[in-house]
């Protein structure tokens, strides 16, 4: 280290603090979660019945881990809705999650009337991934009901160009949000 001026330690002293920040840090990045393992938990329903997501009320989570630490198993989570005012749900029977322990599954259903006449389609994402040695998840969902033949919330008829993404509230249809955690039990 000879002849190393002040800003020469000083560089040396930011990448050391930089390492230990990123060596500390190791816990909170993504993990796989333990085989077999149940998870429940809840988190907040956001609706996007204005220019931004309004918090409604809670939702619950549950869902299991495959034994081979692969698929989240019997995903089911609850969710309100502001248009036709109701409750239902979201469930999907294998979600894959990827080796840095994150996971998203996307698919669309018809909405049908009790009668059987479809309206429009149900899209759905779900999405997150696990934390602290794989025994916490972070859980978003996405429930976006877009009816093309009735008025939306602007006013115009639906036409969703990523009906899958809450980042344009208004460009959606009818769509609650849910953001929560579960955790292993």
């Amino acid at each position: 280290m000879r002849g190393a001026g002040p800003a020469r330690r000083c560089t040396l002293a930011a990448g050391l603090v930089t390492a230990l920040l990123a060596t500390a840090g190791g816990s909170a990045q993504a993990a796989l979660p333990p085989g077999h393992a149940a998870f429940a938990g809840s988190g907040s329903i956001y609706y996007n019945n204005s220019p931004h997501w309004v918090r409604a009320q809670g939702a619950a989570i549950s869902f299991g881990i495959s034994p081979d630490r692969r698929r989240i198993i019997d995903f089911y989570g609850t969710y309100t809705y502001y248009c036709g005012g109701g409750s239902s749900y979201v469930k999907a029977r294998y979600i894959t999650i990827s080796r840095q322990g994150t996971f998203r599954y996307d698919f669309n259903v018809p909405d049908r009337a009790a009668n059987g006449h479809v309206y429009g389609r149900v899209y759905v994402s779900i999405y997150g991934h696990f934390l602290h040695g794989g025994k916490r998840a972070e859980v978003d969902y996405l429930v976006d009901v877009v009816q093309p033949d009735r008025e939306s919330i602007g006013g115009h008829h639906s036409r969703v160009k990523h009906p899958y993404s809450p980042r344009q509230p208004l460009a959606l249809g009818c769509a609650s949000w849910v953001r929560g955690s579960a955790h292993a039990r």
